[in-house]
């Protein structure tokens, strides 16, 4: 089981994305939104959070992945599943829309990813080998 810890969370990860963007979770009327474009700092922190973990994931599978391989993939996965869930709210739903601010943060966010994914892979290393 634990051989498999990072694509189960992974998974996991991803069909909530998909769940919360595609359900309709109607806030009460009237109800602040903290700041204008905070969706899009959820949008961002989501998609920061997909690719740290798929990044992990495929390390779980493919030990020997090359860097650039490794961000390549993670960047072209990432920015289907965020394009292909805007455009299940264009068409399956009738309470969301698609937004190209929204596909813009999911970018950002699995860039930035990417980006910080091999810091928090050692960290996540060294917390394992101490455990060990």
């Amino acid at each position: 089981m634990k051989a498999y810890l990072y694509r189960i969370g992974f998974a996991f990860y991803a069909t909530l994305i998909a769940a919360l963007s595609l359900v309709n979770i109607g806030a009460p009327p009237g109800l602040p939104s903290f700041f204008d474009g905070f969706d899009k700092v959820v949008h961002f922190c989501f998609y920061l959070g997909f690719s740290v973990l798929l990044g992990q994931a495929f390390l779980e599978a493919f030990s020997e992945l090359k860097t650039k391989t490794l961000r390549f993939w993670v960047i072209g996965y990432g920015l289907l599943y965020g394009g292909l869930i805007e455009l299940a709210q264009m068409w399956l739903t009738t309470f969301r829309q698609a937004d190209w601010n929204d596909f813009l943060a999911n970018t950002l966010g699995v860039l930035v990813g990417v980006a910080i994914h091999p810091w928090i892979s050692a960290l996540l290393l060294n917390a394992k080998s101490r455990n060990n």
